[in-house]
């Protein structure tokens, strides 16, 4: 029995001590936390890919599972010849930085509506979040799967690929981040999985994405 105590003060000196009591540091349970998935889950990767770039490494796509593994993920519809979408970066890029620390994770996939690859670096080089690379077939694929009309465009999901939000530019706050990391819908009633979007920046309007790398877009 000796043997059994001491093995259990043992296990029991193992369990870490909460190190803040600060509610910011409690929007997952320690039970929830320790259950998080290791890896990039299915829905995600069957969304996304698993393959990103970023402006530290541009050429070489890489897997990186960790950054999506319990994150509320934000798939990012820009373009740098899209004034608004210039504007309206510097102000997700704050929020992306928040996020962290407020310890809430949060990932952002850029996917670029830019002319050329360079055009997409360069825009790119001001972002702290990951991209789909401008050769990925994705690229091109999903604003047409999701009927994105508009840039900027924002969309939201789970870490398991369930749409949280069809337009989020908008709504861009703290308290729906926290919904988003329970996995709380921010979707319109009536909203669908794709949805015509017109997406409105802080600045007023919005560039038209439709055909934009062909035809250069507009302001809608």
């Amino acid at each position: 029995s000796s043997h059994k105590a001491e093995g259990g003060a043992a296990q029991d000196t193992s369990v870490p001590v909460p190190a803040s009591t600060n509610p910011s540091d409690w929007f997952f349970s320690p039970a929830s936390a320790g259950l998080s998935p290791a890896g990039m889950s299915v829905g995600l990767s069957n969304l996304l890919g698993t393959h990103f770039i970023q402006k530290s490494n541009l050429r070489t796509p890489v897997a990186m599972p960790d950054r999506f593994a319990g994150a509320v993920v934000a798939v990012y519809f820009s373009a740098h010849w899209c004034p608004p979408c210039r504007q309206y970066t510097p102000m997700l890029a704050s929020f992306y930085a928040q996020a962290a620390k407020a310890n809430i994770k949060f990932e952002v996939v850029f996917v670029s509506r830019d002319k050329s690859e360079g055009e997409m670096h360069e825009y790119l080089s001001e972002m702290p979040w990951l991209a789909l690379s401008y050769d990925n077939p994705l690229r091109e694929r999903l604003p047409a799967q999701f009927q994105v009309n508009g840039i900027p465009h924002l969309k939201i999901f789970s870490s398991q690929g369930a749409l949280l939000d069809n337009d989020a530019v908008s709504k861009m706050t703290y308290q729906n981040l926290v919904s988003w990391s329970k996995g709380i819908s921010t979707v319109p009633q009536g909203g669908g999985h794709g949805g015509h979007s017109h997406s409105h920046s802080h600045g007023g309007g919005g560039c038209c994405s439709a055909s934009a790398s062909a035809h250069g877009g507009g302001c809608c």
